[in-house]
This record gives structure tokens, sequence and C-alpha cells, in this order.
């Protein structure tokens, strides 16, 4: 009996003590005591502080040398403002929160652009520009001997330091919109069809973005793509019975291919190409488009205009494409005729264009000669001794030996070429001239010195 009695208090004090243990282990943690409401001290701080960090940054943005820093100085703001414990010496430490904008593209090794959608490429780096980020202000408030509150900043991180952090940001965000992806996208936006050996300068900031570069001459670059349409379209199954939008989508492959193989052409960037100088608001571009900006919508509106007018006389050219159909173009070499007599070379100059070389008989009329040459090709045929007429004709698309380059090529003829026995061979060379008719004359000078020598 006693021994259970002695179990069962035995029990009954474990249990006790286990539910003390556990009541222990449950009950919450002390809480610090509040500190309380802030000292005249800490508040007189905190007023010095939210006087004084705004006066102190507008002035580093004065001092401030680059553009980029200045900005970020101006749309600086100063907040969340909080005192510490005032010591002994009665010296109270302030801390302020500084944001600013950082002004960086965001681009990085790894960011690639394909030239799709330049206007959205752009839009994200001036998104990406518009991110802040943050600096801790830390000063310290204490009385002067004669018991005026002064405040005294941090030398790591007070003013000085802040000028450091912004200043080193602000030749980050310039370099940023420096890098060849960035370059690339703004030119595809503002100038989307080509600019040449394009440099851009960010001193001005985001809202005076400065392009110098060569601009593509636009009326040439869309004759030229024009003749190459309607070549095209003259050689399909279509030809004259083309629609409206296959010729257009015609006009503007060639327009495409005239423009890349500017932007391209680098090596043949000479002094003596009018470079031009564009400034615009680079945010106000990404947003609102080329309208935004005064001289990059000018240039927009020549390019339109400019195609307009091409694509209506395009349109016009292809009706009056000729029923006889268009052929292969030949390789260099003589069509029709003999091959003997006084050897002649003719010379065709680099970016003249393919043509035809008829020479007739000045006396009876009758063809001897037809040569056909590409451009920048020679040739070499023969002709008996007399006289000539030369007739030289160009186009970009050949209709065969009868009707040549058709109506929409470009003709002309020296009556007066003689052509010298065999003792002697001659060398013609052939350029492009286009009056106001658009006639093509061969650069020819008869029998001057040079013309021809012996053999």
């Amino acid at each position: 009996m006693k021994l259970s009695k002695m179990l069962f208090t035995l029990v009954l004090v474990l249990c006790i003590t286990c539910l003390c243990t556990a009541s222990a282990l449950a009950a919450p943690k002390p809480t610090a005591e509040p500190e309380g409401p802030p000292t005249e001290e800490q508040l007189a701080a905190v007023a010095l502080m939210q006087d004084q960090a705004p006066l102190a940054i507008a002035e580093l943005g004065k001092a401030a040398k680059s553009v980029w820093a200045q900005e970020m100085f101006g749309q600086a703001t100063v907040s969340d403002v909080v005192a510490g414990k005032t010591s002994k010496k009665g010296a109270t430490p302030v801390t302020a929160t500084v944001t600013f904008p950082l002004f960086n593209s965001g681009i990085s090794e790894k960011t690639k652009y394909d030239g799709s959608d330049p206007q959205a490429f752009v839009a994200d780096m001036v998104k990406s520009a518009a991110q802040t980020t943050t600096y801790a202000l830390k000063a310290t408030v204490a009385p002067d001997k004669d018991g005026a509150l002064q405040l005294k900043w941090d030398a790591s991180k007070g003013t000085t330091g802040l000028k450091t952090a912004i200043t080193t940001k602000a030749k980050a965000a310039a370099a940023s919109f420096q890098k060849k992806i960035a370059i690339a996208a703004i030119c595809d936006l503002a100038f989307p069809h080509a600019v040449r050996v394009p440099k851009i300068d960010v001193t001005g900031g985001l809202s005076a973005i400065q392009v110098t570069g060569v601009l593509p001459d636009l009326d040439l670059l869309h004759v030229l793509a024009s003749e190459k349409a309607l070549s095209a379209i003259a050689y399909s199954d279509a030809g004259r019975t083309a629609s409206s939008e296959d010729i257009d989508k015609a006009l503007q492959v060639e327009l495409d291919a005239r423009f890349a193989a500017f932007k391209k052409s680098k090596a043949s960037a000479k002094k003596t190409d009018p470079t031009q100088l564009l400034t615009f608001d680079l945010r106000k571009l990404a947003d609102q488009g080329p309208d935004a900006c005064p001289e990059v919508s000018t240039y927009h509106t020549q390019y339109g205009v400019t195609k307009s007018v091409v694509s209506t006389r395009l349109l016009n050219d292809v009706e009056q494409l000729p029923d006889y159909p268009a052929q292969e173009r030949p390789k260099t070499g003589q069509l029709q005729g003999k091959k003997s007599g006084t050897r002649v070379v003719i010379r065709r100059e680099k970016d003249a264009g393919d043509c035809c070389v008829r020479f007739t008989r000045t006396k009876t009329g009758e063809s001897t000669v037809l040569a056909y040459i590409r451009d920048g090709e020679k040739i070499t045929i023969y002709l008996p001794e007399g006289k000539y007429a030369m007739e030289v004709g160009s186009g970009n698309i050949w209709y065969g030996p009868e009707h040549t380059f058709g109506p929409d090529g470009t003709y002309g003829t020296d009556p007066n070429v003689s052509i010298a026995s065999r003792e002697y061979y001659h060398t013609f060379t052939l350029s492009i001239v286009r009056g106001a008719q658009g006639d093509e004359k061969g650069l020819l000078d008869g029998l001057n010195a040079g013309d021809f020598s012996a053999q």
C-alpha cells in the first residue's frame, strides 16, 4: 500500500514537471520595450537633414560636368529621414534615403537585337533607363560652440560618397547607349532605311541624342530600285499583267536590298559624301515614333513621298511593258556580224550597267556587228576599215537582238566613227551620261590620240 502511494506521488510529480516545462517552452519571448517618442534632438536632426540634403544635392548637380549626372542629381529625391540615438556630447546621427534614376539602357553582353522591331527594343531601353536606385546618405547633427545645430556629412557616406556614386552611374549610363546594339536600334528606329557609318553622341543626355552619318540619296535609290523591280516583273510569268500588290512587293524587295547594300558599304564612305547631324529626344522617339521628332519626321516624310511617286511611275511602266517577252541577258560577246577586219576593243565602265553596241555602215546603213557588253567588262570585235555610226543602248531588260533593251532602254549614237586599217587597233571606253532626256552617249573621241594604236 505504501509502495503504491509512493509510485502515484512520483508519477504526479513527473506530470507536473512536464507540464511546467511545456508551458515554459510555449510561453512567448518578452518583447523589447518601445523606444518611445523621438526626442527634441532627434526631431531637430531630422528637420535639419530634410532641409539641408536637397540643397546639397542641388549644389552637386550644378557642379556636375556631365548632363547625365546633372539630370540624375536634378531628379533625385530625399525620403525616409531617420535620426539615431543622441550621444552624451549631443551628436545625433541621421540617415536619409536618396532615390535617383539610373538612365541605363540595360544592354549587356548577352543582349541580342535582330532588327525586327527597333521601336520595341528602344522602348525597352528607355524603360530600363527609368529605373531607380537608392543611396543611404549619412550625416551627424551636433551643436556648435554657440549652441547652434550644425549638420556634418559623413566622410564616406555623405555628399562626397553620393557624388561618387552618381558620377559612376552617369558614366555607365552614357556608355550603355553607345554600345553597338544600342546604336543599331536607335538608327533603325530613327532612320529605318539606312545610315552609313553612324556615330552617336550622347553627351547631351537622352533628350538630345545626336546621330551623325551619311544618309542615302532617297531619289536615286528609289529610282534604281524601281528599275530593278521593273526588270524582275518583266522576266516574271505575269509580266505586264502583274497585280498592284505584286508590283509593290517587288519594289519593296529591291528597296530593302538597295538600302541594305548602302548601309554595309562602309568602305565607300568618301570624304565628299554629305554627312548629316540630327538631334532628337530618344524618349519621345520611342514613345511616339518619328512624328515626335521634327528632324526625324522630315526624313520619314521625304521617304514616303519619294516612294509614293516612284510606285505610281512603276505601275505605269509595268502597264507599258511590250508584248514581246524579255530574254535572258547574254554574256559579254558578239551577237551578230563577221569577225574579220581591224581589231576594236570596247570597255564598259563599272557601274554603268549592261549595254549593247551596234556598228552600222554610214553609206549603206548596213548593220555589220552587234555586241553585248556586261557592266564593267570588255569585248574585242573586228570591223572592216571605213566609216560607221556607233549606236549604244543600255537598260535593265533585254529583249533580244531585234528589240535590244526595248522601249524603256536608253540609247545614243555617235554618227562619225572611223575605223582605220588593220595596221591599227582601236580602244573605246563607254560610260553613261544622262542628259535631260535620259539619252545615253558613248564617251568617244573619234580617232584622237589613244583611241587607236599601231599593231
